[in-house]
């Protein structure tokens, strides 16, 4: 998909499995994730940018995500091509027919996962620095606080939601939503197979929270953070100064592993809303109205009470409590009051 780069879908009668670009490396290695099912048929009628992209006033194709989400779409008439509407960056997307020779140089043209491509960056890597981890449950602004310190302090953007595809860390800077911006990052190869392992392994988890499921979740992401840590540790070897990573860490339990491996320049930052707030922000995020973005804000709306404050007694870690009239710079200030910046 064109809003979706570091996938592909291998289609095959009615499934369409979704498959990172890593899993074309490994091919043996299943996914635990359902299939997606497409059926062709009449699905009404065409919203009016689908009907100016395809010249079609109707859907035909029907598009059953992970077994949850629906989406329509427009098949064109040699079948190479299914456009269909992105709820989130509110545009035609396309899925289109990829040859062998095609796929082999999108494989080709992937980061190293060793050094991936970061040209916004000036590496320093005399400068020791701190890692500043960014905390809180989702819809709290993890990800646009550290990319205001990246764009107006000077540090280094890591979103380190991008292990769980292992895509790119470094979003750009300019970018308007860094969240949803993620989709567009390159894939990485050189990905061990341990390490995909461990990735399909935690991806059955993703699929139990998007029916709802949420227990268990916080013990199931361990070895995940486990991964992220080590990544962040040799990114910043690599590059030096401040990391502000972005990634919700669930409970104090985790938040321990993590230290333990980062060391004692991780800073814990936990970012502190009520449950209002949160459906708010999530809601500006991924839309309202539409039946699949009401559906995952309510998934992610789920979570918030499994997400722990950081502890009065522990150490290197630090609540912010944000409310519904903060702005982002106003949330990007305590951080650094905080840290004392």
């Amino acid at each position: 998909m064109e809003n979706m780069p570091s996938y592909v879908f291998a289609i095959e009668g009615e499934k369409a499995d979704a498959k990172s670009l890593i899993a074309l490396d490994y091919p043996d290695i299943e996914s635990t994730m359902p299939p997606n099912i497409m059926k062709s048929g009449d699905f009404g009628a065409t919203r009016k940018e689908i009907a100016e992209a395809t010249g079609a006033d109707t859907y035909n194709v029907e598009i059953l995500w992970y077994g949850t989400y629906k989406m329509e779409g427009v098949v064109n008439e040699t079948g190479t091509e299914i456009c269909t509407w992105d709820v989130v960056s509110k545009q035609v997307d396309t899925m289109k027919w990829l040859s062998p020779e095609k796929l082999e140089e999108l494989k080709e043209e992937r980061d190293d996962v060793n050094t991936p491509s970061c040209p916004h960056i000036t590496p320093t890597p005399e400068k020791k620095g701190k890692i500043y981890w960014i905390s809180g449950p989702p819809g709290a602004g993890k990800s646009t606080t550290c990319q205001l310190l990246g764009r107006k302090q000077g540090f280094v953007y890591y979103e380190a939601d991008a292990m769980l595809s292992f895509i790119n860390p470094y979003i750009p800077l300019d970018v308007d939503n860094p969240s949803n911006a993620q989709k567009y990052q390159k894939a990485l190869k050189g990905v061990s197979r341990e390490d995909f392992e461990i990735l399909t392994g935690t991806a059955k988890f993703f699929e139990a929270m998007h029916k709802g499921e949420v227990d268990g979740f916080d013990e199931a992401m361990q070895p995940l953070l486990k991964l992220m840590s080590r990544e962040i540790i040799k990114q910043k070897k690599r590059l030096g100064g401040d990391f502000a990573v972005a990634h919700a860490v669930v409970s104090r339990r985790s938040r321990d592993l993590c230290r333990s491996l980062l060391g004692p320049d991780a800073v814990f930052i936990v970012l502190n809303l009520t449950k209002s707030c949160v459906r708010k922000r999530l809601q500006a995020r991924h839309g309202e109205g539409d039946e699949n973005a009401d559906k995952f804000t309510e998934v992610l709306h789920k979570m918030y009470d499994l997400y722990e404050p950081a502890g009065e007694d522990e150490e290197g870690a630090h609540n912010i409590t944000i409310t519904e009239d903060m702005s982002t710079d106003d949330v990007m200030k305590l951080v650094l009051e905080k840290i004392g910046c």
